[in-house]
């Protein structure tokens, strides 16, 4: 299949108009999740050639997993104005940092020991996030949003 976007472009200069076209199109990678590799370097190859089209009326910007084949046709753009993440990321460390601030905020709040909430419940609390932000950023909220005391909502968790 090959994709083309230009009766795209066309559409867009008839039904848009340049001065009520978009400027911003996202792609995320949990939208498009392809299992041919040769499906997405062609997809990206074709947004490529339309963002280096001056007349064409979309800026995009591209989440693209760190594989190797969706990288290459990026990394050989003219117009790629692109910051890639290396392959170090380290949700951890974040979550870390992350939970030691909200913790010293709830303890400063409620007057709480220094040692609260002790390394134990720390430590099952970074683990049991698995890596994913969204885990520890809602156990914050919910011992930060409730009338109960922060040991009581922590011993519910």
């Amino acid at each position: 299949m090959m994709w083309a976007w230009y009766p795209f472009k066309g559409y867009c200069h008839r039904r848009l108009g340049r001065s009520r076209s978009p400027r911003l199109s996202q792609s995320e990678p949990h939208e498009a999740r392809m299992k041919n590799e040769a499906e997405q370097v062609e997809i990206l190859c074709t947004l490529l050639q339309a963002a280096d089209d001056r007349h064409f009326p979309f800026e995009f910007s591209l989440s693209v997993a760190g594989t190797g084949h969706s990288r290459v046709p990026l990394q050989q753009s003219e117009s790629d104005q692109g910051d890639f993440l290396d392959d170090k990321y380290d949700p951890d460390s974040d979550i870390t940092l992350f939970l030691q601030a909200k913790f010293s905020e709830i303890r400063r709040r409620y007057r709480l020991s220094q040692s609260w909430p002790g390394n134990r419940a720390f430590e099952t609390l970074r683990c049991s996030a698995s890596g994913q932000f969204i885990y520890v950023a809602t156990v914050i909220r919910f011992l930060q949003t409730s009338k109960l005391h922060p040991q009581a909502r922590l011993d519910c968790v």
